[in-house]
Order: structure tokens, then C-alpha cells, then sequence
């Protein structure tokens, strides 16, 4: 259960930030900016982490978690996880090109002024490739409770409660954390959480 939400919950949080950035959603750019925004995607990891973490503990040999991905071909288990892996890994790497765009980071690396655009493309890119690992691995969660074995969640609704789950969850986040960083800023919240209102 508890990687089923943290997950979904991380998931939206990635997605309604790096989405409401793209976009140009001013409630949001002004939420994550600066530092702000990297430390949000470190928290969505962190989020994903713990969610592994609790998923691996209920293995009757968690030490041999790596086993999972043995049948990756035919396991919607095994997806499930290289899907949350790729969301990681890319999501990590988003995290990394957007410090690396910082201007103290330039200040301190000359290399790195001189590669804004290409950094800035490569953090797109890494953006949009963790929402589509995410969105895999979404969707073979949705696949691991369409089985007999579950009566309550073998049926179609499943798929839109956890998408809806991961927005709302998502949108959540993005009112706590955005709102918190405002304040600190000395800056009204309320933009923001009338954005997020809606989602949730």
C-alpha cells in the first residue's frame, strides 16, 4: 500500500511540476524557483525511494530484491519496477541538469556557461523520458491488480483511480511544498493553491 501511493503520489508531484514549468504556469515557475525546484525533484525521488524501500521489506528475502527483475518479459511485477526505476534514474538526471544551470554553478564551471541551451534541452528531454517511465510504470501497477486474485480491483476503474490518485496526491504536494517555499520567500501562496485546488 505504501508503495502503491508513494509512488503515485511522487509520480504526480514530478509530473504536475515539470508540466506546470513547461507550460509556463506562473504559480508554479514561481513556487520552484531558484533552488527550489531541484530540491522538489529530490523530494519526489526520496518519495519513490521510500516507497521501494517498503516494497522490498515485505519479501521474504528482501536482500535479493534484484531477483524481481529476472522476468522482465513476461512479469507486469518486474515492469512495474523497471518502469519506478527509469522514473528515478531520469528524474535524478533532470535534478542534476537543472543545478548544473545555476548561475554559481556557471560562475564556478566557465565549461557550463557556455552549454545553457544544451542543458536546458537535455533537462526537457530527462523530463519528459521520467514521466514516461513513470507512466510505465503506472501502468503495469494498474496490471499487477488486474488478476483474479483481487476481485475488488480486477476491473477497468482501477486504471483511473490511480491516475487520479497520482494527480490529486501530486497536486497535494505541489500546494504543501510550493506553499512553504512562498512563504519563506516572503510571497502569498494562494496562486498557487488555486491552481491546485482544482486538480485535487
Amino acid at each position: 500500500v505504501l508503495f502503491t501511493l508513494v509512488s503515485q503520489a511522487a509520480v504526480g508531484f514530478f509530473a504536475i511540476l515539470f508540466l506546470g514549468r513547461a507550460f509556463g504556469v506562473s504559480a508554479i515557475v514561481a513556487s520552484s524557483a531558484g533552488i527550489a525546484y531541484p530540491l522538489e525533484i529530490f523530494f519526489s525521488i526520496e518519495l519513490v525511494g521510500f516507497g521501494l524501500f517498503m516494497s522490498t521489506m515485505h519479501l521474504g528475502k528482501p536482500i535479493r530484491f534484484y531477483r524481481g527483475f529476472n522476468n522482465i518479459r513476461h512479469s507486469p511485477v518486474a515492469r512495474e519496477g523497471a518502469g519506478i526505476a527509469a522514473f528515478m534514474a531520469f528524474s535524478g538526471l533532470h535534478m542534476v541538469l537543472v543545478l548544473a544551470q545555476s548561475s554559481r554553478l556557471s560562475s564556478l564551471v566557465p565549461l557550463l556557461e557556455n552549454a545553457t541551451l544544451t542543458l536546458v534541452f537535455l533537462a526537457y528531454v530527462t523530463g519528459v523520458l521520467a514521466l514516461l517511465g513513470a507512466a510505465c510504470g503506472l501502468y503495469y501497477m494498474y496490471r499487477c491488480y488486474r488478476i483474479k486474485a483481487r476481485p475488488f480491483w480486477d476491473h477497468k476503474q482501477t486504471a483511473f483511480s490511480f491516475v487520479g490518485c497520482s494527480f490529486y496526491l501530486g497536486a497535494i504536494l505541489v500546494g504543501a511544498v510550493g506553499s512553504c517555499s512562498l512563504v519563506l520567500a516572503g510571497e502569498s501562496p494562494v496562486a498557487l493553491l488555486s491552481v491546485c485546488s482544482p486538480v485535487i
